[in-house]
């Protein structure tokens, strides 16, 4: 298990190559208190986890990498995992 843990302002990148932004924390009927991400890929927003568990396979990285033009397709199949 990662110790690290999604923090707002903060840019990510999985190990299958999916990068998000957390852009936001709120409250939410369904998940309660949640942080937000807009996925790099598509610009989609979806609720992330807030503890480590939630990161593993994740590594913080720099606001230009998020923004490098070279966004790699993926897709849970050529993953072998779940990109939630």
């Amino acid at each position: 298990m990662s110790d690290m843990v999604f923090e707002v302002g903060k840019y990510y990148e999985h190990t299958c190559g999916e990068k998000i932004s957390v852009a936001a924390r709120g409250l939410t009927r369904m998940w309660g208190d949640t942080l937000f991400a807009e996925h790099r890929a598509d610009g989609e927003i979806t609720a992330v986890g807030k503890t480590a568990d939630h990161a593993v396979n994740w590594h913080e990285i720099t606001a230009e990498d998020f923004e490098a033009e070279e966004v790699r397709a993926f897709t849970e199949a050529n993953c072998g995992c779940e990109l939630s």
